[in-house]
């Protein structure tokens, strides 16, 4: 885990090209210390629900397009600024204590539709 904080802290961009993902850990761990992600759009990825502008999504398999959202954020370097406090506080809402809370609540919502017959 100290690893790869030291590569997160180092780093300039995270860029995740996943085209399959169903869990984005490690999008949140990137963005939660300020990093800006560079996202691909493909449709059977969960992460490319995190991008926050267009700048942060390339389009699925297409090395240019990557290449030019990289090069955009060393060419507007306080976007990327502005982008990496975003997504600090946009982590926020993916601690743990608020993914408990969801849970908790989801819960109660079951319980409570099956409870009174209307368990849509």
């Amino acid at each position: 885990q100290e690893s790869l904080l030291d590569v997160i802290n180092y780093s300039d961009l995270y860029v995740h090209a996943s085209d399959i993902e169903i869990e984005a850990i490690s999008a949140i761990e990137a963005f939660s210390c300020g990093l800006v992600p560079i996202i691909s759009d493909s449709p059977t990825s969960a992460t490319n629900q995190f991008a926050l502008n267009g700048h942060t999504l390339f389009k699925k398999g297409d090395p240019k397009d990557l290449s030019e959202k990289i090069d955009y954020f060393y060419t507007h370097p306080q976007e990327k600024e502005a982008l990496s406090q975003a997504y600090v506080d946009y982590a926020k809402n993916f601690t743990l204590s608020k993914s408990v809370d969801r849970l908790e609540n989801m819960f109660h919502e079951a319980i409570e539709a099956y409870d009174t017959g209307n368990d849509e």
